[in-house]
């Protein structure tokens, strides 16, 4: 069971770091996007 879960985080972050590197906007237009999206997250589970 573990050893699944390693296996679908590492994917999941090669997925995620490909994503961001072929991504159409800019390096600073991804970051802010990242940053929103990430505080968005942060906002909904506070309350």
């Amino acid at each position: 069971m573990f050893g699944r879960t390693r296996v679908a985080t590492k994917f999941f972050t090669y997925g995620l770091i490909i994503g961001l590197l072929f991504a159409p906007g800019s390096g600073a237009q991804n970051r802010e996007r990242l940053k929103s999206w990430v505080m968005d997250q942060v906002d909904q589970f506070r309350s």
